[in-house]
């Protein structure tokens, strides 16, 4: 059995073979499952048992027991996109439905005794999303949602009761999502952050485990809150006092130091000048001498 897809909603797509009988260039062929010992079912909300062919009486054959069937008739103004009972039938199958032994017969023996038949489980929106019906001669299988129940050994579960019989699906608990099939597979939902929660002012989302709740703030909140804003403009109001000073203090020596560095400055002018003018006194002296 080709797996097609698995969802976590309990069900799983599968090819399924086709029965055929009488049709050219195809031996005959009977579909035949058992599924009795195993977890899935075919899914009588999303299948439907279909039968094609001119004269065909179709049965679904349970375990030791007809199940089910419809008879398609023979009619040339046949139109191939509906599938109403001529040359083409349909009928819903039974629940819980794990057995299954499809035979093909005909209505009576005069026209279309001898012609194709086919009989098949299908899943019904895909069938219903063919342009073509008779597009389905030319397959060997065809797609068919099964049911699937795990035990309950999962922690949070749901139970179905079908059939006589309760089966178990696992799920995610009420306010959780994710795969419930996986070790810490289910998540919290956050209510109160993805806008789900109603709750209106002044009442305030808080969330919790599986849910959230509303809350409305006490006079004590309130006069704690109004405590914390005015200590954080308090504090603001500290940090930006410590830095004024701080770019006071920075100036004031950067003053201090342009005047002691100036007056060094201007000390050496000085005596640099004072040797330059030495320096032409002792050249004029010089010069009268000669």
């Amino acid at each position: 059995m080709e797996v097609l897809e698995i969802s976590l909603q309990g069900t799983i797509r599968v090819n399924n073979p086709i029965s055929t009988s009488n049709c050219p260039n195809r031996p005959d062929s009977t579909l035949k499952m058992d599924m009795s010992k195993t977890p899935f079912s075919f899914s009588d909300s999303q299948s439907k048992f279909t039968a094609m062919g001119c004269n065909n009486l179709a049965l679904i054959n349970g375990k030791d027991v007809e199940t089910g069937g419809c008879t398609s008739f023979c009619n040339s103004s046949w139109r191939p996109s509906t599938c109403y009972g001529i040359n083409c039938c349909q009928t819903r199958i039974p629940p819980s439905l794990k057995v299954i032994d499809v035979s093909l017969t005909s209505i009576y023996t005069s026209k279309g005794a001898e012609s194709c038949k086919r009989a098949f489980v299908v899943e019904q929106d895909w069938f219903a999303n063919l342009t073509n019906p008779f597009d389905v001669h030319f397959m060997e299988n065809v797609p068919v949602v099964l049911d699937w129940t795990a035990n309950a050994t999962c922690k949070n579960f749901t139970e179905r009761y079908i059939k006589d019989q309760y089966e178990t699906v696992c799920a995610c608990g009420w306010g959780s999502e994710g795969n419930p099939y996986l070790v810490n597979g289910c998540q919290d939902i956050d209510e109160c952050a993805d806008g789900s929660a109603k709750c209106t002012y002044p009442y305030v989302c808080v969330n919790a485990p599986g849910g959230y709740g509303c809350f409305r703030p006490n006079k004590s909140s309130k006069k704690a809150r109004a405590a914390i804003i005015g200590g954080f403009t308090a504090l603001l109001f500290l940090l930006a006092g410590v830095w004024w000073s701080y770019k006071r203090i920075e100036a004031k020596k950067l003053q201090e130091n342009e005047k002691f560095y100036g007056g060094l400055l201007l000390q050496q002018l000085s005596s640099e000048e004072v040797e330059i003018a030495t320096d032409i006194s002792n050249e004029n002296e010089t010069y009268l001498e000669l």
